[in-house]
């Protein structure tokens, strides 16, 4: 086999894995993060308020990962940017994060992990809110290992 030959199999099989198979940071051109709120007065004790989406929402979201539309038990629709940090809750700032069952390291679960940290580091007034938000959206594992380890 030639190495053109053996080019042509290796990215025409990448072809057939879905868009988001491997992914374990967000597309910062699909999903670049996006702010609502700038003070931990405005989020801090308030997060849950704007958690929910619609299934039509969820749908583009997925659609843009090139993932079929409907429930994905492996894939949380995350914030990038957490609502207990101010985030979004549009297309600009939601993807589908791999769940620990097909992604065993950096899944939602950790990043879930990471979210309750930052959160508690800005509402105890030991971080401030936007460099919380520019750790998550630049580099969320980056974020990881220096606030949870």
């Amino acid at each position: 086999m030639t190495v053109r030959t053996l080019l042509a199999v290796v990215v025409a099989g990448g072809l057939a894995v879905p868009a988001m198979a491997a992914e374990i940071r967000s597309d910062p051109n699909k999903t670049g993060g996006s702010v609502e709120y700038h003070t931990p007065v405005q989020v801090c004790g308030h997060s849950s308020e704007h958690r929910h989406f619609s299934n039509a929402l969820r749908d583009e979201v997925l659609q843009r990962y090139g993932l079929p539309p409907g429930p994905h038990p492996d894939y949380e629709i995350d914030h990038l940017v957490p609502v207990c940090l101010g985030g979004g809750n549009d297309v600009s700032n939601l993807w589908p994060q791999p769940r620990r069952n097909i992604e065993l390291k950096w899944n939602a679960e950790a990043k879930d992990r990471l979210e309750t940290v930052l959160c508690d580091l800005v509402c105890d007034g030991l971080l401030d809110i936007g460099d919380a938000q520019e750790a998550i959206i630049t580099d969320w594992i980056a974020a990881y290992h220096l606030y949870n380890e």
